[in-house]
């Protein structure tokens, strides 16, 4: 309105003092002229005062129109002033009830994300409670699993511990047995040298009866034939002995070859006792061709004989007989208990080597299971390493975002100073350009913001993909012990709830998945619009500066106060993400 009343008032002044001066030059001129004389300058100055009362009427009543135009133009210009004024209030209102409109819209976004946020943090939670449950169930099936190989192992052990002192009572047996063939032994060799004795004897009175008479020659030979019937057989017999003696020895040998280190000394005493027998029949050999000998001797003095001789030569008979007879029949019990020793030692090492070869069996496969399963605690040691190295990165990222805010935050306050020093129109248009650069730089940090959202969307699928491969491995450490698993003893998990009883303040155990959206939300969407309108409000009076800026600060003080609840509300869900972190951590270092 003072531009339109100025740009009126000034050419109308303006061309009235100009018309004047310019009668006041030419009048100054005529009255300087050299060719003017004082008739012509009286009748000039006449002409002069009439042109000048024309000129005067003239001007009058030009300025008077001018003045009525003027006057004209100052009541449209207040009457477009009244209307600029209504028109005014009208754009205030609709801007109001708009600005209000928009932030309403704005915090119903807000509360459907975060509601959105709170959804999908009531999901993971409860999908990282079952898959807690999944892994203490196979914790503890594995555990279970461990402690029934090592009954197993224990069970193993017990029966080699039984087998070993049955073997050692066994062995303590044969000691005992070979103790009484030596003293069998000892009894044989008392009798061989009995009989020696009886044979030199026997050699005496033959060399005192060799003067006998020759009737007893008959006799001696028939006797004598009997004799080596007799011997032959015994002969016949000794031979077949010999021979099941030496197919024993080749059995001995072949077994003592298939013993192992816990016999060896069983076979040397069975070598050693089939040694002696082997003596013990030459033993006898030599006496009986000691006795052949005898009767070699008998046949060459066979004339000189007497019945006397005879008697003693049949008892000689009966007796070597009855000897022949204890000797066979010692040899039988001999061969009968060698024969069940070799049985016995046969049964005994094929039970030994069965019970070796399943003891090893066994151990091996304990051995595999412990090394399988302290490969898998130490690739969930690495798990848990990369998963803790990821929560230190989203705690570092979140630092980040929280010193961001921070410098948002000192940029609104920067914003709040510049703001309380608006006076003037020229103050508030420095100020609108401040605005303008402190807005850049928070669409800077803005921008920066998502970038530290968009990373820490990254951190958290690295996360989910460490948990899966976690969970890749604890299912391949289940297939791995499936052939020692069971149907019973499985672990009760201890929360028992359903799907729409989570709470993310019951149990914080797990972080969210996408915790950071809340970080990523526009914080002043409201702000850039009142901005805006401000620029648009500029007003020519002091006063309508003034309320602009108390309508600048109002909605500035708003915004603070939002932007402090949305600070707030990232705090808390920072702290309980570190909270949910730190129990994640706790859980898994206690699964492994």
């Amino acid at each position: 309105m003072i531009f339109c009343f100025v740009s009126i008032f000034i050419p109308v002044a303006t061309t009235s003092v100009l018309l004047g001066l310019a009668g006041l030059v030419w009048l100054w001129r005529r009255h300087d002229s050299p060719h003017s004389n004082k008739k012509e300058g009286a009748d000039s100055w006449s002409s002069i005062h009439e042109k000048l009362d024309r000129n005067t009427i003239k001007v009058q009543s030009l300025s008077r129109l001018q003045q009525d135009r003027t006057e004209q133009h100052l009541r449209q210009l207040d009457q477009m002033q009244q209307d600029y004024d209504a028109l005014a209030l009208k754009f205030d209102d609709y801007r109001k009830t708009h600005d209000h409109t928009q932030e309403v819209d704005a915090l119903q976004q807000q509360l459907a994300a975060l509601q959105q946020d709170d959804d999908i943090s009531k999901k993971t939670i409860y999908n990282l409670r079952q898959q807690e449950e999944n892994l203490r169930r196979e914790h503890m099936d594995l555990q279970h699993r461990l402690d029934a190989t090592e009954l197993d192992n224990n069970e193993l052990k017990d029966k080699l511990t039984i087998m070993e002192r049955t073997k050692n009572e066994q062995q303590d047996g044969m000691q005992q047995q070979v103790i009484e063939l030596q003293r069998i032994k000892d009894s044989n060799e008392q009798q061989l040298a009995a009989l020696k004795n009886n044979t030199i004897q026997l050699e005496e009175t033959i060399k005192t009866l060799r003067v006998d008479t020759e009737s007893t020659r008959t006799a001696l030979q028939q006797h004598t034939h009997e004799l080596t019937q007799q011997l032959a057989t015994a002969n016949d017999q000794i031979n077949a002995l010999r021979q099941e003696t030496e197919s024993l020895e080749a059995r001995l040998d072949a077994a003592t070859q298939q013993k192992d280190a816990t016999t060896a000394d069983f076979e040397r005493q069975i070598d050693t006792l089939t040694q002696q027998v082997a003596l013990m029949e030459q033993d006898k050999k030599g006496a009986i061709d000691a006795l052949e000998q005898q009767i070699g001797a008998l046949q060459h003095d066979k004339d000189t004989g007497s019945e006397a001789l005879a008697k003693e030569l049949e008892t000689i008979k009966e007796t070597a007989e009855r000897e022949k007879h204890e000797l066979q029949d010692h040899l039988n019990n001999e061969k009968r208990k060698t024969e069940d020793l070799h049985l016995f030692v046969r049964e005994n090492n094929k039970e030994l080597h069965r019970v070796a070869a399943d003891a090893l069996n066994y151990q091996q496969q304990v051995e595999e299971m412990k090394a399988q399963l302290e490969q898998q605690q130490d690739q969930c040691a690495d798990m848990e390493q990369q998963i803790n190295e990821l929560n230190v990165d989203v705690h570092q990222k979140g630092l980040e975002l929280i010193d961001r805010q921070k410098n948002e935050d000192r940029l609104l306050e920067e914003l709040t100073h510049v703001g309380q020093k608006l006076e003037l129109e020229k103050d508030l248009e420095s100020l609108m350009d401040q605005i303008q650069h402190l807005m850049a730089d928070i669409d800077m940090l803005k921008n920066e913001k998502a970038a530290l959202a968009l990373e820490l969307g990254d951190l958290e699928a690295k996360r989910n993909r460490a948990d899966q491969e976690l969970n890749g491995k604890t299912k391949i450490g289940k297939k791995s012990w499936a052939h020692h698993s069971s149907d019973e003893g499985f672990w009760q998990p201890r929360f028992r709830h359903s799907g729409t009883d989570i709470s993310p303040h019951r149990n914080t155990h797990f972080p969210p998945l996408k915790a950071s959206r809340s970080s990523s939300i526009p914080r002043l969407s409201t702000t850039n619009m009142s901005l805006s309108r401000s620029k648009s409000s500029r007003l020519p009076t002091k006063s309508g500066g003034q309320a602009a800026s108390a309508d600048l600060y109002q909605m500035i003080r708003r915004q603070e106060d939002v932007i402090l609840e949305l600070q707030r509300q990232l705090d808390d869900s920072l702290a309980q993400l570190d909270d949910r972190e730190q129990r994640l951590c706790e859980l898994l270092a206690n699964t492994t």
